[in-house]
C-alpha cells in the first residue's frame, strides 16, 4: 500500500497592496505596506485547512513583535480621512 501525504508551504512576505491617493496631484496609486498581525494570522490559517501544511514569513520575530500593527485601519475610514484632510 503506498500513501502519499500532502503537505503545503506558504511563503509570506508579509505585505499588501494598499490604495493610496495625492489630492495634490490627483494622482492614486498601490503602494507596498506591511500587512496587520490579524491579516497574517488569517493567512497562515489557510495553510492547514486541506492539508498539512506550514507557513513561513520572511520577517524576524522582533520585526513582528515591534513593527508589525495589531489591526490595519478599515479603507472606509482612510478614504473619509483623506477627504477631511483635502477639504482642510
Amino acid at each position: 500500500m503506498l500513501c502519499l501525504f500532502m503537505f503545503a508551504a506558504v511563503v509570506d512576505f508579509c505585505l499588501v497592496k494598499q490604495l493610496m491617493c495625492d489630492w495634490n496631484t490627483k494622482y492614486c496609486s498601490l503602494r507596498t505596506v506591511c500587512a496587520s498581525k490579524a491579516s497574517l494570522d488569517q493567512r497562515k490559517g489557510r495553510t492547514g485547512r486541506v492539508s498539512k501544511g506550514r507557513c513561513y514569513r520572511l520577517i524576524t520575530k522582533d520585526y513582528y513583535s515591534h513593527h508589525i500593527p495589531e489591526y490595519s485601519i478599515p479603507e472606509m475610514q482612510v478614504r473619509v480621512r483623506e477627504k477631511l484632510e483635502r477639504i482642510s
